[in-house]
């Protein structure tokens, strides 16, 4: 009897352990950022402060709205700094920072096509009937043109040739919805540069004399404002590459992996490196008297 009451109790006490697997949902880098701050019990003014960031920008990464920042340069150097703060891994928040954006790039291209085809299927109706119209009145055209020259045609014959003309034209329609639609790319450019002869060398010409060089050794992220953001411009760089501005001093510049940047402005070699911050970012003033 006491045996058997054990028995009942173990299981009974078995059961209670025994916790339904749950799906927890997928971890996103902004998501991970938040946890981790919010554990170690740091205010978004406290990591603002650290990282010389403004709270804007650490709300930017926890909500994971990356497409608000600047290139995808800044944002990884912001990530790493972010991370070494939260005593996580950069490499390891970098490579979720990747998968997250991938995935992303992924939805937006299929709602694209999805919406493609949508608009495709609305359109088909449309596309059939007047087919048909078009065929119907070529047909009755074509029989009105030789009553006047040849006896009446039995009625017969020109239904036939109307529903065959119907059937090829219903046979080609569906041809075309086979066929699969290119996608055209959409470029959107704040300015429209003079590209010089050689690929590697990317000119601006704006209103102005004085001359700004910068020439990249490795992947940059370039923001420039001219003339108090009358002209702007905004590119990422890879190693080998130089950009050429011709304008009027000062220029405002924003660098991401600014190690990566030599600046020269009017012929003279600029030294960048007390500007150059702990996420490997720079902004300075160039040519402010």
């Amino acid at each position: 009897m006491n045996t058997h009451d054990e028995t009942s109790d173990q299981s009974g006490l078995s059961e209670e352990q025994v916790e339904p697997p749950s799906s927890a949902p997928a971890q996103t880098p902004g998501n991970l950022l938040r946890t981790q701050r919010e554990t170690l019990e740091l205010s978004l003014k406290q990591v603002s402060e650290q990282l010389n960031l403004t709270m804007h920008y650490i709300n930017c990464m926890e909500s994971d709205s990356y497409d608000k920042l600047p290139g995808d340069v800044f944002v990884k150097g912001y990530i790493r700094s972010y991370s070494r703060v939260l005593q996580l891994d950069p490499e390891q928040m970098i490579e979720l920072y990747n998968e997250f954006t991938n995935k992303k790039a992924a939805r937006k291209e299929e709602a694209i096509k999805r919406y493609t085809r949508r608009r495709r299927d609305k359109n088909r109706p449309w596309i059939i009937v007047s087919g048909i119209a078009f065929v119907v009145m070529a047909v009755a055209l074509w029989f009105i043109n030789q009553s006047d020259e040849t006896p009446p045609v039995d009625n017969a014959l020109m239904d036939e040739a109307v529903r065959n003309a119907v059937n090829e034209t219903e046979v080609g329609n569906a041809l075309i919805e086979d066929q699969p639609i290119d996608e055209v790319p959409v470029f959107n450019s704040p300015v429209e540069p003079e590209v010089a002869s050689d690929a590697s060398v990317m000119a601006l010409a704006w209103p102005g004399s004085d001359e700004l060089e910068i020439i990249f050794s490795d992947e940059s992220w370039v923001e420039l404002e001219h003339r108090g953001g009358e002209e702007n411009y905004q590119d990422t760089h890879q190693q080998g590459e130089k950009l050429k501005i011709t304008g009027t001093a000062p220029f405002l510049l924003n660098l991401g992996n600014a190690r990566a940047a030599s600046v020269v402005y009017n012929g003279r070699a600029l030294d960048i490196s007390n500007n150059i911050r702990s996420d490997d970012s720079a902004r300075l003033s160039v040519g402010m008297q």
